[in-house]
C-alpha cells in the first residue's frame, strides 16, 4: 500500500465504515476510498518534521499517547478541515450513529465533538495528541520507532524537544453519550533529531545601557544643575552689589 504525505490526501475520500458497539461506546471505523480500485483502505498518511513536547504518556482513558507541537500551518489546516469533514459525516448518518438522541443538528455535533487539538499558555503554536499502539500480549503490533539509521529502538528514546516524522492511521471515531472523538494512531515514528538545539548568539559586545533617553536625561540633569548654579552665583552677585550699595548710602548719611 502506498503511503502519501498528508497534503496528498483527498479528505472527501475519507468515509465512515462499520459501526461497532462496545459497552456504552460506539466505535465507527474510518476508511479511505481508493478511486482507482474502488476499495476501502486504511487512511494512512505521513507528516515530517514535527516537534515532540512530551515523552510517551499514559492515562486510563486515552491510554498511551504523545503530545506534539503543530509547527506546520498546512498540517494544521489539514486537521481543521478533516475535523469539519468528520462532523458532517456523522451528522449525515446521525439517524444510525446517534439514534439515541432527538433532533440532532450541526450544533449538537459541535457540542459533542472533542478535538485532539488544544492550546497551551506555554506554547504559541497549537498542540495535538496522537495515540501510541502498545500491546502487552502482542508486542509485534506496537508502534515501531526508528532512528535515523532505520534501526528499531525502544520507546524510551522518545522525549520532548525532538524532531520526528510520523506515519499515522486515521483509525476510528469513538462516540459516547457525551463526546465524539477522532482516534489517530501512530503506526511508525522516525527520530530525525534527538534534541533540537537552537544556536544563541549575542548581538551586543559593548556597554549599551546609556540609551538616548538616558543620555537626554543625564544632559537635562547637568543643564538643570548648571542653571541652578548660575542662579546661585547671580544671587550672590546681587547680594554683594546690594551690600556695596548699602555701605555707600551709609557713608553718604554719615557725611551729611
Amino acid at each position: 500500500m502506498k503511503i502519501h504525505n498528508f497534503d496528498k490526501i483527498n479528505i472527501d475520500n475519507i468515509i465512515l465504515n462499520k459501526i461497532k458497539i462496545k459497552d456504552d461506546l460506539k466505535i465507527v471505523e474510518l476508511k479511505y476510498k481508493n478511486i482507482e480500485t474502488g476499495k476501502k483502505e486504511p487512511c494512512i498518511f505521513k507528516i515530517s518534521n514535527i516537534t515532540t513536547i512530551s515523552n510517551i504518556l499514559y492515562n486510563n482513558i486515552r491510554q498511551y499517547y504523545i503530545e506534539l507541537l503543530i509547527n506546520n500551518i498546512d498540517f494544521y489546516n489539514f486537521l481543521l478541515i478533516l475535523e469539519e469533514h468528520i462532523k458532517n459525516l456523522i451528522l449525515n448518518k446521525s439517524d444510525k450513529i446517534l439514534n439515541n438522541m432527538d433532533d440532532v443538528n450541526e450544533y449538537t455535533i459541535e457540542e459533542l465533538f472533542k478535538s485532539n487539538i488544544k492550546l497551551s499558555k506555554d506554547y504559541i503554536n497549537p498542540i495535538i495528541k496522537f495515540n501510541i499502539i502498545r500491546n502487552i500480549k502482542n508486542k509485534s503490533a506496537n508502534t515501531l520507532i526508528y532512528d535515523r539509521n532505520k534501526k528499531i529502538i525502544d520507546d524510551e528514546k522518545i522525549n520532548s524537544n525532538q524532531d520526528i516524522s510520523l506515519i499515522i492511521n486515521l483509525d476510528k471515531i469513538i462516540i459516547t453519550n457525551y463526546t465524539i472523538e477522532i482516534i489517530f494512531q501512530i503506526e511508525q515514528i522516525k527520530i530525525n533529531k534527538y534534541e533540537i538545539n537552537e544556536t544563541i548568539k549575542r548581538n551586543l559586545n559593548e556597554y549599551n545601557f546609556d540609551t538616548e533617553d538616558e543620555e537626554d536625561e543625564e544632559n537635562k540633569t547637568k543643564k538643570e544643575i548648571k542653571e541652578e548654579k548660575t542662579e546661585e552665583e547671580n544671587e550672590d552677585e546681587n547680594e554683594d552689589e546690594k551690600e556695596e550699595l548699602t555701605e555707600e548710602e551709609n557713608e553718604n548719611d554719615y557725611n551729611i
